[in-house]
């Protein structure tokens, strides 16, 4: 069974919020206006230090939670993006401005962190506790247990977006929204707690090498909702089947609700038929969803 360690990070918080209020606003609801500007203003960093997006978040999450301040931040995030000959002055108090409006805006926005996070992470674990073992045994049934990391941290941010995490693939650690309540009660958050610690050891060389950087964290989120929901389904939290896997894509924002949803949903049923038929290995299994998504 996986040992987790549950933490609270009051800059990776932050981050989050900055990241729904730039990628999800219509499903943020910020308390004063005024905290949009500065919870978006470090999007546009992404193109400064050459990132996309995505690769961007996933940077600044991880370097968030060890970081001891908002310069700190910025330095350690420009050392990892850019040669030392780019890595200005002025650009990095820039950044570092930016990460300090965001902490401001946050801070605002969601007072109490730490006090909240105490509060919220009692009946996460509980359900954990109760849950956790049980799916992450049915998982290891559908895919090789030496897949998935023996250790893990679980870091607790406020609730942005009603129920949202990630997977932090270079660290072993995730994060997870502190919902009180399930939302969608045949996708609860014991579930996706599971999904994002079983995309942790995707890292390892073995599956990374085929795979391109870019599109390894969103090939490891959608590979791994098969397994769960068919784990799930063992346990009788929901049932498996397409219209499952679509409502998982959209609910857990790993794609936006559009025509090409539904075709994703398709892709990873016959994907994940074809992989349980025969005795595809797993690493070969991957590179082919990488190629389906691609098509």
């Amino acid at each position: 069974m996986i040992q987790l360690a549950w933490k609270a990070n009051s800059r990776l918080s932050a981050l989050h919020l900055a990241y729904c209020t730039s990628s999800f606003p219509q499903l943020v609801r910020l308390k004063q206006s005024e905290s949009q500007e500065s919870l978006t203003s470090l999007t546009p960093f992404a193109g400064r230090l050459d990132l996309p997006e995505d690769r961007f978040w996933d940077l600044a999450f991880q370097l968030s939670i060890d970081s001891s301040s908002s310069q700190d931040f910025a330095q350690r995030l420009c050392i990892r993006c850019l040669p030392p000959a780019a890595r200005q002055d002025r650009l990095i108090s820039e950044l570092a401005a930016a990460m300090q409006g965001v902490s401001a805006a946050a801070e605002f926005e969601q007072p109490n962190f730490h006090r909240d996070m105490q509060l919220r992470e009692a009946p996460l674990r509980e359900q954990w506790e109760a849950y956790g073992p049980g799916l992450w045994h049915q998982l290891g049934q559908w895919i090789e247990p030496a897949l998935f990391v023996e250790q893990a941290e679980m870091c607790l941010v406020s609730p942005a977006i009603g129920g949202m995490g990630w997977a932090h693939l270079q660290t072993n650690r995730c994060h997870i929204e502190a919902v009180l309540t399930n939302a969608h009660p045949q996708l609860t958050e014991v579930m996706r707690l599971c999904w994002l610690l079983s995309q942790l050891d995707f890292e390892r060389p073995r599956y990374s090498d085929l795979i391109n950087s870019r599109r390894l964290r969103k090939v490891a989120g959608l590979a791994m909702l098969p397994p769960l929901v068919c784990a799930a389904e063992e346990l009788g939290l929901c049932r498996f089947d397409g219209a499952m896997l679509l409502q998982a894509i959209e609910v857990w924002h790993i794609e936006p609700s559009s025509n090409k949803t539904s075709v994703l949903a398709e892709v990873l049923m016959v994907w994940w038929d074809t992989f349980r038929s025969g005795q595809i290995d797993w690493s070969v299994a991957l590179t082919g969803l990488d190629r389906m998504m691609s098509e």
